[in-house]
Order: C-alpha cells, then sequence, then structure tokens
C-alpha cells in the first residue's frame, strides 16, 4: 500500500508573468520540497493547447451519449489525455528530484493560501472521512444522472477491504444527513467539540456543482432546507467561496469534489473550484474539469479512495 501521506512538493508559479507560446501558457515556477528550494526557477508549460482541451471536453461530455461512432475522433483525444501526465512529468522532471511518490500543491505567489497542514500523529488510529451527498429528487429517483449511493458504496466497500486487510489505521466514514449546508457545518463543529479541530482528514463532496460563466463563479447544489425547517427534495445553489470558509474555518485539509466541471479552468478564477479551495487552504482537491456520465463519476471516486 503506498504511503498515506507521500512526501508533499510545493510549486509555486508566478501566474503575472505567464506568457503565451505555441498556443500554450508557460509559467516560471521554483519548486519547494520538505521547505527548501529544490529548483529555483523553471519554466512550467500548459500540457494542452485549448484547441487540445476542447477535445477532450468532447470526448468525456459527448462521445458516449451524442456521437458513439466518431471512433477515430475519440481515439485521438484519449491519445492526448494519456498524454498529459507524461507532459508534466518531463516539465517538472519529479523523479529527479524524489524517488517517492509525491502530492503536488500548486500556489501562486500572489495571495498566498492559508497554510493548513493534513498529517496523522501517532497516536491517531484513524482516518476520518466525512461524506456529502445531495442529489434533487424532485422528479423521482428514477430521473437522477447519478446514484446517490455511487460514493458511499465505494467509500464503505475501501472501508472494508481495509479493515479486513488489519491495517494499523483504520477508515472512520460518517455521513451527513440531510446534505444540507447547515447539516454540514453542524457535523463539522460537532466534531471539533467532541474530538479536536481538524478531526475530518477528508470531506467528499458527492453532488452537483454549475459554472456561472456570466457571473464568473461557482456553485454546489446542497439540499434545500425550506423556511419551516424541512428539507425539500429540490436543492439550492451555495457559493463555492462559502463552502470553502467553511472548510477552512473546520481544518480540512483533502477534498474529493465529484461535482462536475469543479476545477474548471477556462471560465476566470471565480468559477474553478479547486482553486478556490487551494486559495482557502485545502491542499489535497481532486476535482473534475468536465462534465461525466455516472461510470467515470464513479471511477474517479474509486480511484481518488484507493490512492
Amino acid at each position: 500500500m503506498a504511503p498515506l501521506f507521500p512526501e508533499h512538493i510545493t510549486i509555486y508559479a508566478k501566474s503575472h508573468l505567464a506568457e503565451q507560446i505555441n498556443e500554450r501558457l508557460v509559467w516560471p515556477i521554483k519548486i519547494i520540497i520538505r521547505g527548501i528550494t529544490a529548483v529555483q526557477s523553471c519554466k512550467l508549460k500548459a500540457p494542452l493547447t485549448n484547441a487540445e482541451k476542447e477535445e477532450c471536453r468532447w470526448y468525456l461530455e459527448n462521445f458516449v451519449a451524442e456521437a458513439p461512432y466518431s471512433t477515430t475522433r475519440a481515439q485521438k483525444a484519449v491519445k492526448v489525455l494519456k498524454s498529459y501526465a507524461e507532459a508534466l512529468q518531463q516539465d517538472l522532471n519529479l523523479l529527479r528530484l524524489t524517488p517517492t511518490q509525491v502530492a503536488l500543491s500548486l500556489k501562486q505567489t500572489k495571495n498566498a493560501a492559508a497554510n493548513i497542514t493534513t498529517t496523522l500523529s501517532p497516536c491517531e488510529q484513524s482516518f476520518n472521512v466525512l461524506l456529502v451527498i445531495a442529489r434533487d429528487t424532485s422528479r423521482g429517483l428514477k430521473m437522477l444522472e447519478i446514484d446517490p449511493n455511487c460514493a458511499s458504496a465505494i467509500l464503505t466497500a475501501l472501508q472494508r477491504s481495509v479493515t479486513g486487510a488489519r491495517c494499523s489505521i483504520k477508515i472512520n466514514l460518517e455521513v451527513v444527513r440531510p446534505g444540507t449546508l447547515d447539516s454540514l457545518e453542524e457535523h463539522l463543529a460537532r466534531a471539533e467539540n467532541q474530538h479536536h479541530p481538524g478531526y475530518f482528514h477528508l470531506v467528499h463532496f458527492d453532488l452537483h456543482g454549475a459554472v456561472r460563466k456570466k457571473r464568473n463563479s461557482a456553485v454546489f447544489l446542497f439540499s434545500k432546507r425550506n423556511s419551516d425547517g424541512a428539507v425539500s427534495d429540490e436543492t439550492t445553489r451555495i457559493d463555492a467561496h462559502h463552502v470553502a470558509k467553511i472548510l477552512q474555518r473546520y481544518a480540512v485539509g483533502m477534498v474529493v469534489l465529484n461535482a462536475c466541471e469543479s476545477a474548471r479552468a477556462n471560465c476566470g478564477d471565480g468559477s474553478n473550484v479547486a482553486k478556490i479551495f487551494a486559495k482557502h487552504g485545502i491542499k489535497n482537491i481532486i476535482a473534475m474539469s468536465f462534465g461525466v456520465l455516472e461510470s467515470a463519476s464513479k471511477l474517479c471516486s474509486n480511484l481518488a479512495s484507493k490512492q
């Protein structure tokens, strides 16, 4: 099994000095390992051009549902996706810097993020996960695009697997009920009062997200609480900044976002949930740049949980 907390590498990107070279953005960066500058100055090139990003978007969002016979185009898109990690490795050359598994943080030299460190102390025996689930069920369960048990089934199976393997660290899984914003905040506050700040190492959001292009903002679709206190079958839009502040308040260091387009980077910084969370001190974030089908969402959750 890979280390629970791999070696952490921080990359500081000077975003205000970014330039366009051959249809790709290029940033001056420096690389920090264990608090020591490993590379003072080098260039990080965007692995994909805008045209290649749009082909990836077409493949993930439209190929299966709308154009299943466009296999040649799909194969080219798959090749581009597979080249992404290799292109980053070539630019950063991380294997030269450290042979171990690494966790990356990308920060701008402007607007430095709060520094919240997530570790397990020697006395802690559990990795604590909080799952947030929300769906609009006003049209009936059969109308849902993604099974509301998608993430919970995967996390529960992982929990059983770790327990069966008799690992020294167990997974403690709790679920926010109902999936409203106030229930999330209450759950985090209760855990802090009963245990300690930063009790939950990871919060997993299994809900829908949306990008509001005109407003340059992003939202989560939480379950809606009516004025009388009852929980509605519908969802309500909550600004990503609001959610990020709550997670920062309770020192959450890791987040998995099953919300579609939660890492979309071509509609402005205000609509990139992953970047918003990073600015609020959340160091480890897994998010999606594109809208995906249920099968892809399950695969993402499965891989994220095992990592």
